[in-house]
């Protein structure tokens, strides 16, 4: 089901209306004072395709996207995409891989004497 709309974000929200469901007047506010804003509409698009595939399809995803897009300064998908390639790589690994420590090693609970844990002797291995 196509809704017709008019004004600014007529193609997302087309789109959000073919893929997630009706268009209300609070969508449709918000899509305009994004676009107001400075957001062209093909990262209102990208916002919107990401919330469907990551967020369930909810505005608040969208929103967020759109919101961070603002924070980092890019008005287009193009540039969002761009900015966001840096985080994505730092955002893979644990924190100390990350800022160059060395994790400590885990205790192995397999070197462990269990006999002796459950007699209640002392246990060497600590």
């Amino acid at each position: 089901m196509t809704t017709t709309t008019t004004g600014p974000g007529e193609q997302a929200l087309a789109f959000w209306a073919d893929n997630v469901g009706p268009v209300g007047s609070y969508l449709r506010r918000e899509v305009a004072d994004v676009m107001a804003n400075g957001a062209a509409e093909d990262l209102v698009l990208l916002a919107m395709e990401r919330a469907i595939d990551y967020g369930g399809g909810r505005w608040a995803y969208a929103r967020s996207i759109l919101q961070d897009a603002r924070r980092l300064g890019v008005t287009n998908a193009a540039g969002y995409r761009a900015s966001s390639r840096p985080r994505k790589a730092a955002a893979s690994g644990s924190m100390k891989a990350r800022s160059g420590e060395s994790p400590k090693p885990m205790k192995n609970v397999f070197d462990r004497d269990w006999n002796a844990v459950f007699d209640g002797s002392p246990d060497s291995s600590e």
